[in-house]
């Protein structure tokens, strides 16, 4: 696991904090997102017995506090990257471990299938990470399938957003995750 910490800006560092459990940071954010690396990591290997999100060793690398008010995470193609959020609609988004496994999910995805990321192979590979991101935090956190609470990214929702009816960026259960949320929960 390698995490450099962008310290708002939108551009990669060139020395990481944080290598494997060697750290040279006491940021919170970067800390957590190793550690959620760590457990995902895990995961990849005791449920599919891969190595590294493409299978082949590949390194877990991280980009923690990506830009200012950034609300968002996204996978590169070769590396996780997490924005802290504005504090109006999300806090951040690297301290949530079912987005961090979503996206690592989307490797997943790009090293076993040739999903196109657009229409609905995009919708899919969406899917599919979302899936990810629900099964590795039901995993590192032993919860039974009673106690899960079906949510992506419900903990990184700001106070603001939650007051005007969010509750995750998307959800499993039978209601929509937020106000204007176009999730279909069906496909025919």
């Amino acid at each position: 696991v390698i995490v450099f910490d962008a310290k708002s800006r939108g551009q990669q560092p060139a020395e990481p904090v944080i290598v494997n459990a060697d750290l040279k940071t006491m940021d919170k954010t970067c800390i957590n997102i190793a550690t959620n690396a760590n457990l995902i990591e895990k995961c990849n290997t005791d449920l599919l017995k891969r190595n590294g999100w493409g299978n082949v060793q590949n390194d877990h690398i991280c980009t923690a506090n990506w830009e200012s008010n950034y609300n968002n995470a996204f996978f590169d193609g070769e590396q996780f990257f997490f924005g802290n959020g504005d504090g109006v609609m999300f806090n951040s988004l690297g301290e949530s471990l079912n987005v961090h496994a979503h996206e690592y999910g989307h490797g997943f995805v790009q090293s076993t299938s040739k999903l196109k990321y657009f229409g609905e192979s995009g919708a899919l590979n969406e899917h599919c990470a979302d899936v990810f991101g629900i099964t590795f935090e039901m995993k590192s956190k032993n919860l039974p399938i009673a106690e899960c609470h079906w949510l992506i990214g419900a903990d990184c929702i700001a106070d603001e957003a939650r007051a005007n009816g969010w509750n995750a960026l998307r959800s499993f259960k039978n209601e929509k995750a937020y106000p204007r949320d176009p999730q279909p929960k069906f496909m025919k």
